[in-house]
């Protein structure tokens, strides 16, 4: 049994697994516990004895082991130079070191490697890892392979969604190509989107992919009604001066699914700038999905608190677990108790701490600009786009309107076409400052019709006083 994205804190199952005479390989990039897993571990988060150091390639692809030894050990460092790999793209190293060890190195066994590049890079955008080191190799070269139409599914995909190769980026891969393939897992069975990609047949192809987005529309809609769910509960549960009463969200709405608590914690986490934990009901259990904010650890958190936890896992920004239901309150406590303390130490500690990389007036934005800045792409966790900030007043901003029931504003500043998706509120908020606002985002070029225009990607909205 091979393991792909998971299996890391996964001791108890795999001793199972031995005794009933299972041999298993474990390939994840999740956290390791204290105790491993006692097989074969390729995980870049694995931490190896100094003395494994000389182990061979094939055995270190990306911090392999035996996990019989424990993860903490003061002579112990990472078996693999970048810990940045999303679980795919471990698979990806395990299988370029499996053709190495055959010693199969013709140009056509390069070229099947070669080919599978552009999975890699879906995997690595979609869990928004850091777009450096080897994920930008990934990436770079993976979106390279889609434009080119080198797999026909993702083709007929692209097709479906209306949208030209030649044009995808890792925008268009995060908001478009990724949550198609992951909505038929979510709500219904993933073995489609396995057979999407390796049916030779294009009528089957065809039909996949028109489920894939039927099923990512019905997941926009649950995801939405479980997002208004979660806010009904946030707004409720304030002090007296209309805040949340507390600092770490642990929701538990109304509507839910496994399927989408992780994207509506992220959406939460968004709105209101703190962690944030979505509870799904499962049976005598709640299973949650979490996200942090800022430089809060969120994997270390939990981890606190394992006497409350029946599992854990996951990494600093995101994790998920499983409790109880009678512990829901005591782990919401407990949470709240400790990230009080750490905010103590650290006020700051939530805070995204990235300035705009240059003040400008709105007179340099052009589209040379947009095209000079787009060399720098693939943009994404770890690379995000440069962050330009404009300084103007409510009385450079026209031609303001609403789109999507009212979440996001579309305006011009000087001439220059704006977007700020599920900005709206925080645009007027900033207007009714009345004096001073600072916009701050990225400067794109938009195609749309064959034609390519500028268009500034709104990040955020401050507004002052004078």
């Amino acid at each position: 049994v091979v393991t792909v994205d998971c299996g890391s804190v996964s001791v108890d199952e795999v001793s199972f697994a031995k005794s009933i005479g299972l041999e298993i390989m474990i390939t994840d990039h999740h956290e390791p516990g204290e105790t491993l897993p006692d097989c074969i571990l390729i995980n870049p988060k694995r931490r190896i004895s100094a003395g494994a150091e000389g182990a061979d390639s094939a055995e270190n692809t990306a911090g392999a082991g035996n996990g019989s030894e424990s993860a903490e050990n003061s002579a112990e460092s990472r078996g693999y130079p970048f810990a940045g790999l999303c679980g795919c793209a471990v698979a990806f190293k395990l299988a370029c070191a499996m053709f190495d060890r055959a010693a199969i190195k013709t140009k056509g066994s390069r070229e099947v490697l070669h080919q599978l590049v552009d999975l890699a890079a879906i995997a690595t955008i979609a869990d928004i890892m850091p777009l450096c080191d080897e994920n930008r190799t990934f990436v770079k070269y993976g979106l390279d392979l889609i434009r080119k139409r080198k797999r026909k599914a993702l083709a007929v995909l692209l097709e479906s969604m209306g949208t030209e190769p030649a044009d995808v980026s890792a925008k268009e891969v995060s908001f478009g190509v990724a949550p198609r393939i992951n909505a038929v897992g979510r709500l219904g069975n993933a073995s489609e989107a396995v057979e999407f990609f390796i049916t030779k047949d294009e009528v089957r192809m065809r039909e996949i992919a028109a489920r894939m987005n039927a099923s990512n529309k019905e997941r926009r809609q649950l995801q939405d009604a479980c997002y208004r769910s979660c806010m009904e509960i946030c707004e409720e549960d304030t002090d007296g001066e209309g805040r949340p009463a507390h600092r770490f969200l642990l929701l538990r709405p109304a509507v839910f699914h496994e399927g989408i608590s992780g994207i509506v914690a992220g959406q939460i986490r968004e709105k209101t700038g703190l962690p944030c934990a979505v509870f799904a009901d499962s049976g005598d259990c709640l299973k949650a999905s979490a996200r942090s904010v800022g430089h809060l650890d969120m994997i270390a958190l939990l981890r606190r608190h394992e006497q409350l936890l029946l599992r854990v896992g996951g990494h600093a920004m995101a994790a998920g677990f499983m409790i109880r239901k009678e512990d829901e309150t005591p782990l919401r406590e407990a949470l709240n108790r400790d990230l009080d303390g750490l905010l103590a130490a650290d006020p700051r500690l939530l805070e995204e701490r990235e300035p705009a990389d240059a003040a400008l007036d709105p007179a340099d934005v052009d589209i040379a600009l947009a095209e000079a800045l787009g060399v720098m792409a693939p943009f994404g966790a770890g690379n995000p786009k440069p962050r330009v900030e404009l300084n103007i007043r409510a009385g450079d901003i026209s031609r303001l309107y609403y789109l999507g029931e009212g979440a996001h504003a579309r305006f011009s500043v000087s001439g220059i076409p704006c977007i700020f998706f599920r900005g709206a509120e925080a645009l007027s908020r900033a207007m009714e400052a009345g004096g001073k606002i600072r916009v701050i985002g990225c400067p794109e070029i938009n195609t749309w019709n064959g034609k390519r225009g500028l268009q500034f990607v709104v990040n955020c909205c401050i507004g002052a006083a004078d």
